[in-house]
């Protein structure tokens, strides 16, 4: 006998239900036939686009005089690229109307498209009353140009949706981070010389680094680059479209630079949305510069002609705090110049170095920051670097230091927030790896917060260790908990402490490392003293200035290896103070490893 059907198709149940489904099958079928009627549009052959520099700021209506042009690659574009002037980019498509504005987009993207392509006509109509001008409606439709457009205006909605989505999950107010390696929000692309958001474009902008010059030296404008939404800070010597030029010369399409793409301080009733984006944008600049991205550095301030300056100078590029982060192997020099005066053309001795010192200090350090940006041995030439150089807000060399530590995640960005408060939450997003270096590594106790790690106000004063080439890979977790403090009357506190797994000795002390400190080299402190455990004795080093009591019993914990060990007490809550570090001979690690004192265990830090 026949099985009968388990399901039995269900019919529409009222007549709006088959309206609807026939109203869906026809619009498939409509985008059906546009996609099969589409084809690729009868491409002409490029010609050659000439952009004059001095043109494009003849059109800006400047009420005084830029100097001359000394760069080269400022002065015109001419090649193949579908490159707009500025004075076509501010044509309205209203005045335009659909029959221009698509004749334009075919003289520049050389192709013969009509209005008889489907839904063309569309999405020109909506450029016209969005109020774009040419420049904005090229920057849209350039790139899906050669796609049709039946989809379009799906695939620009869906775009939209995953870019704000993507930015809405990887923003976490209530721990006060980001996810790091999110796309900028915004890029400027100079075909169009429009400033556009990410999800119009398919491809990841080159980065522009830079030092502001000192206000003096600056003005605001304002530019229909980035449709005059706030005010641009630039050089009163150079502009926007010698910028341009140049790296339209240097082959970019899409970059990233700071003016133009992050929202500046401006009007008074974007001020609250400038601080809402800061807390995602100010944070992630950083991965700009790490997407394996050529990097097109301006030394001497953005547009101008390279030269070394004065590289002690706090607006110097080598000394500003945010270019820290943005220091590549991958980099280019802009602004080179063909004159006597051009630091590329200077001569250089037998030796290899620079005949000018000031040209060959600037070559010397920025060398080694290259090399020290690629790959951090630990935590300590980090800061070292980030404390030698200057920043307008102090809090943001403790946020500049995000990216080269190389998180999972960083901290918000919040104006007017301390130092203090700055470190703290940077701490909290750290890779465990340089969290271990500051708990092995730092000679001192840290502030009350947290005695197992320095404060930032400690990182600034104190001498930090010398570890070049150290590698200790030690895995600290930081977490918060409610602890019970030490002393008469405890009280229980809200603290971070860490915990970490190690080879520990509950009960030693500690000989030779009381005293001797005035006589101590301050670039190289070395003391050699003893751990002393029952009766043995075993030889540690102490490169720092910090005195240890032999009166007082220690607990130690070391790391992987035996070699650096906390010394810190054990308090009520059983969480270890620490006091300092010391460094162990490899002779007596090994024998300290056979005589099997103390055991492998997790301890947490006060």
């Amino acid at each position: 006998m026949q099985s009968r059907p388990r399901f039995k198709a269900l019919k529409p149940n009222s007549d709006k239900e088959t309206r609807l489904k026939r109203r869906k099958e026809a619009r498939d079928k409509a985008r059906e036939e546009a996609n099969h009627n589409h084809h690729a549009p009868n491409i002409r052959p490029p010609i050659v686009t000439t952009i004059r520099a001095e043109d494009e700021e003849l059109s800006l209506g400047l009420d005084f005089k830029l100097p001359a042009i000394t760069v080269p690659l400022q002065k015109q574009y001419a090649g193949m690229h579908p490159v707009i002037s500025s004075t076509q980019a501010s044509i309205t498509c209203a005045s335009l109307g659909v029959d221009g504005v698509l004749d334009l987009l075919n003289n520049v993207l050389r192709t013969a498209y009509t209005l008889d392509e489907p839904f063309l006509r569309e999405h020109l109509k909506e450029c016209i009353s969005n109020g774009h001008d040419f420049g904005m409606a090229y920057a849209s439709l350039r790139p899906r140009w050669f796609d049709g457009f039946s989809e379009l205006k799906t695939i620009m909605n869906n775009c939209r949706y995953e870019d704000e989505k993507l930015r809405r999950e990887a923003l976490d107010l209530d721990r006060g981070r980001i996810t790091a390696q999110i796309r900028p929000r915004r890029v400027w692309d100079l075909f169009a010389n429009r400033v556009v958001p990410i999800w119009v474009t398919r491809k990841f902008p080159l980065a522009i680094s830079h030092s502001w010059m000192e206000p003096k030296l600056r003005s605001s404008i304002r530019t229909p680059i980035n449709a005059s939404k706030w005010p641009v800070p630039f050089l009163i010597d150079s502009s926007l479209e010698r910028v341009r030029i140049e790296l339209l010369n240097l082959g970019a399409e899409y970059v990233w630079l700071d003016v133009l793409c992050l929202r500046q301080f401006g009007d008074a009733e974007y001020e609250a949305l400038r601080k809402e984006e800061w807390l995602v944008d100010v944070p992630t600049i950083g991965g700009v510069y790490h997407q394996n991205q050529m990097i097109v550095c301006y030394y001497s301030g953005l547009g101008r002609p390279f030269r070394v300056g004065d590289v002690n100078h706090e607006r110097h590029w080598l000394k500003r705090a945010w270019t820290l982060q943005e220091i590549s192997l991958n980099s280019i020099c802009a602004g080179e110049t063909d004159d006597a005066d051009s630091p590329s053309r200077a001569s250089v001795k037998e030796d290899g170095h620079y005949d000018d010192q000031n040209i060959d200090s600037f070559y010397e350090r920025l060398g080694s920051l290259s090399m020290f940006a690629q790959e951090t041995d630990n935590i300590f030439p980090v800061l070292s670097a980030m404390l030698e150089r200057f920043a307008v807000n102090l809090n943001d060399k403790v946020a500049g230091m995000a990216y080269l530590l190389r998180s999972r995640d960083v901290p918000v960005y919040v104006e007017g927030q301390s130092t203090e408060d700055a470190w703290d939450n940077l701490l909290r997003t750290m890779n465990s790896r340089y969290l271990g270096d500051l708990l092995f590594l730092y000679p001192y106790a840290g502030s009350p917060r947290h005695a197992w790690l320095p404060s930032w106000e400690q990182i600034k004063k104190e001498d930090l260790p010398a570890s070049g080439g150290v590698h200790l890979y030690e895995q600290v977790e930081m977490k918060a908990c409610q602890v019970q403090s030490d002393g008469e009357d405890p009280k229980t506190e809200s603290r971070s402490i860490a915990r970490h797994r190690g080879y520990r000795i509950m009960e030693c002390k500690i000989e030779g490392l009381s005293n001797n400190i005035e006589s101590l080299s301050k670039s190289k402190p070395r003391r050699d003293g003893y751990a002393v455990i029952g009766s043995y004795r075993f030889k540690v080093q102490a490169l720092h200035k910090q005195i240890i009591s032999e009166d007082d019993c220690f607990t130690m914990v070391a790391g992987e290896g035996l070699e650096y060990w906390v010394v810190g007490y054990v308090g009520h809550s059983g969480l270890i103070r620490k006091h300092t570090v010391v460094r162990m001979f490899s002779e007596d690690r090994d024998r300290l490893k056979s005589l099997k004192f103390g055991s492998l265990q997790y301890s947490e830090y006060s």
